[in-house]
C-alpha cells in the first residue's frame, strides 16, 4: 500500500488517544487518500473528529511510498465548536476537518513532532462533528445559526424567553416564538430566503444576505401594531 508505513506511524503516535476516545481510523475519498478519526454511536450515526490526514497522490509526490520523511502527507487541522441554538435543546456545529490544511515542514508545523502534538490536542479538545444532514436537534442552516445571536438579543430586549427551533423538511428550518399574544415563525431555506410568518400568515420574505435586512424586518414587526391571532399553519 502506498501509505501503509504512514498509517502504522500514525497509529503508533495517536493510538493511545484514539483508544481513550473510542475512535477508529477510516480511509475514504478518491483512492482512499483521506484519513478520518471517527466512531459510530448506538443509532448508527457517524461522529468524526475535525482532524484528518490527507495523503498526497503518487502522481503528485513522485515517490513510490508516502513517508513522513519526504513530506508527502498534509494534515487537515480544522477546529470545531458546538453551539446551543434556541431554547429547546438544538445545537449547531461550526468548523470541521476541511477548514485548514498544513503541509508538514512549512508554515505552522516545522516537524512531525509538532504536527502530532497538535493532532492529539485536536482529538482531545474539539467536539466530534456528526456526518450527515437532517439529524434530530442538530441545526444544518448556517445562515440561521448566524442570525441566532441577533434574534436572541431582540428577544431579550422584549422579554421573550422561549425560542424553539424546528425543521419542516430537508430544505427548511425555523425559529418560532410567541410575543404579545401572537405566534411568530422565521423559516429559513437553502436559497437564503427567510419567510416571516405571523399567526400562520406570511408577512414578508427577506433575502438573508441583505445586511441588516432580516434584523430590521423582525424588529419592525415585533414593535408594530398587534394583529389578531389566527391558528398557525405550516408554510
Amino acid at each position: 500500500m502506498y501509505f501503509k508505513a504512514s498509517l502504522v506511524e500514525i497509529n503508533r503516535r495517536l493510538g493511545p488517544v484514539l483508544k481513550e476516545l473510542g475512535l477508529r481510523m477510516r480511509l475514504e475519498g478518491q483512492e482512499e487518500r483521506h484519513l478520518y478519526f471517527q466512531r459510530t454511536d448506538e443509532n448508527g450515526l457517524v461522529w468524526r473528529s475535525p482532524l484528518s490526514f490527507i495523503f498526497m497522490d503518487p502522481e503528485r509526490s513522485g515517490i513510490p511510498e508516502a513517508t513522513f520523511a519526504n513530506n508527502s502527507i498534509v494534515l487537515g487541522g480544522g477546529r470545531s465548536q458546538m453551539h446551543a441554538v434556541g431554547t429547546n435543546g438544538w445545537v449547531h456545529f461550526v468548523g470541521g476537518w476541511s477548514l485548514n490544511f498544513h503541509e508538514i515542514g512549512r508554515q505552522d508545523f516545522k516537524t512531525w513532532d509538532d504536527a502530532f502534538e497538535h493532532a492529539a490536542m485536536v482529538l482531545l479538545e474539539d467536539p466530534l462533528v456528526p456526518e450527515g444532514y437532517g439529524l434530530p436537534t442538530i441545526l444544518d442552516d448556517g445562515q440561521m445559526f448566524m442570525f441566532w445571536g441577533k434574534l436572541r438579543d431582540l428577544a431579550k430586549e422584549r422579554g421573550i424567553e422561549d425560542i424553539e427551533v424546528g425543521r419542516i423538511d430537508q430544505d427548511r428550518e425555523f425559529y418560532e416564538f410567541e410575543y404579545q399574544g401572537a405566534q411568530f415563525r422565521l423559516v429559513f431555506d437553502l436559497d437564503d430566503k427567510v419567510q416571516i410568518i405571523r399567526n400562520g400568515i406570511e408577512v414578508e420574505e427577506i433575502d438573508v444576505r441583505r445586511r441588516g435586512g432580516l434584523w430590521d424586518a423582525v424588529a419592525s414587526l415585533l414593535d408594530g401594531p398587534d394583529s389578531d391571532c389566527d391558528d398557525m399553519r405550516e408554510p
